[in-house]
């Protein structure tokens, strides 16, 4: 067997289907539809990602392997809200979800070159919780908490969280 089909056979199980193809393609879209996200907040994805990565924890055990990961890049992003910053749902999505993304194969492919995995086939841990996996559920708390904030404080109502006004960030004139 190839990479590829490697890769494919992967790509089709329900596990990967549930907590990496779909919100993989939901975040590039979710990104693409969305007002540009801000140089300064890239800045801090790429830090926040990398202390995530750099804390990360496998557990090893006869059942399996297991990664730990402290989302570092979700607690900026509820910590920013809460202090004030408007997070549009679009980039508290993709933005998490791309963080733990990241890490996830990354650490997976460091434990490949342990051997403890094999390297033709390292990315076969990622997701494979599916539903129960935090990189499927991680998104979807980032983008309720962010909700919660903003009502809790009183800048949106209920409907207003589920509207499609107000996409950027934060307030601005530019689409």
């Amino acid at each position: 067997m190839t990479a590829v089909d490697i890769f494919w056979t992967y790509l089709q199980m329900p596990s990967a289907q549930v907590a990496v193809v779909f919100p993989f393609f939901l975040s590039l879209c979710a990104l693409v539809l969305s007002s540009r996200v801000p140089l300064v907040i890239m800045l801090w994805w790429a830090v926040f990602t990398g202390v995530s990565s750099l804390t990360a924890r496998w557990v090893h055990s006869p059942d399996g392997n297991e990664l730990f990961i402290v989302p570092w890049f979700l607690l900026l992003v509820v910590v920013t809200s809460y202090f004030g910053h408007r997070w549009s749902p679009a980039h508290a999505y993709s933005l998490s979800f791309l963080s733990v993304f990241c890490v996830d194969v990354w650490q997976a492919y460091l434990l490949s070159l342990t051997g403890v995995i094999p390297s033709t086939g390292f990315f076969y841990g990622v997701g494979g919780a599916g539903f129960g996996d935090g990189l499927f559920l991680m998104p979807f708390a980032a983008v309720a908490l962010v909700g919660y904030i903003a009502w809790r404080r009183g800048e949106v109502s209920l409907m207003q969280l589920f509207a499609r006004k107000g996409r950027g960030h934060h307030a601005s004139p530019h689409p």
